[in-house]
């Protein structure tokens, strides 16, 4: 059968599991909270039409090919062979509260998914989500609401560094043998589901300590690029109670960041 007609036929039997409203997690392999497909445009637009059906939180999707894929601020993610793109979803309750922490979950299975394939004390957490590997970005997360659920996009550097316009490295480059997507998403799936319960059930104040451990240090110098173009320099001075980054400025003051893009200096 050809790819053409492969991707033709399970599109259809997507629309067609869509109209009947149907138990979508059909679409799931038995046993498995992972559904991979070959190739679609966007795994975290597909985990919205997902949820508008009512996938339950704790299932995921894997695309092997992302044809407009995105990243944070409106850029385009980039998802050379070899490396991951994966979406989940969690539904949020009456009882969740502080809801930014979910970004900070979020890292946390992150960075103990990649401490599986290459040493911990070569990665750390930039805030609030990328994945350093050695200083430079091997992985990044894109956190979306919609209705009473948050969309999770993971983007993983596997095999390939993707080229930004910052240092870039991928797993590969570090580890004994290239980590394979299948054992990487389900390594990150587990962590993901033991950080949330432990969000759900401790508070958000255990999320920021052991985020903190695994961030760049206090007092390293960043730079923050506002939405509105503008770079401010400072160094880093840790996390006000609702995860926003606090920077502390030439002259001694305070400033806090609920969003931004964070460079860290370079050396």
């Amino acid at each position: 059968m050809s790819h053409v007609k492969a991707c033709s036929l399970e599109m259809k039997a997507n629309q067609k599991a869509f109209a009947e409203k149907v138990d979508i997690t059909t679409l799931w392999p038995e046993h498995s909270r992972i559904r991979v497909v070959e190739e679609t445009e966007s795994t975290n637009s597909d985990m919205r039409l997902l949820a508008d059906q009512g996938l339950p939180e704790g299932f995921w999707l894997l695309a092997n090919k992302q044809t407009k894929g995105r990243g944070r601020q409106g850029r385009k993610w980039q998802l050379p062979e070899g490396n991951l793109a994966i979406s989940g979803l969690v539904r949020i309750r009456e009882t969740d509260t502080s809801l930014s922490g979910l970004a900070f979950v979020a890292a946390l299975a992150l960075y103990q998914a990649a401490s599986l394939f290459v040493k911990a004390d070569w990665l750390s957490l930039k805030w609030p989500n990328d994945l350093m590997l050695k200083g430079a970005k091997c992985a990044g997360i894109l956190i979306e609401g919609h209705q009473d659920a948050m969309i999770f996009g993971f983007g993983v550097n596997l095999k390939q560094a993707v080229k930004l316009d910052r240092p870039t490295a991928a797993l590969a480059d570090f580890a004994d043998k290239i980590p394979e997507k299948k054992a990487f998403s389900e390594a990150l799936v587990a962590s993901f589901a033991d950080w949330l319960d432990i969000w759900r059930k401790q508070g958000i104040e255990i999320i920021h300590d052991n985020w903190l451990k695994r961030a760049h240090n206090i007092h390293t110098p960043l730079t923050i690029h506002k939405e509105n173009g503008e770079l401010l320099s400072g160094y880093f001075a840790g996390l006000d109670p609702d995860g926003a980054l606090k920077l502390r400025l030439q002259n001694d003051r305070i400033c806090l960041f609920h969003s931004g893009d964070v460079l860290l200096a370079r050396s």
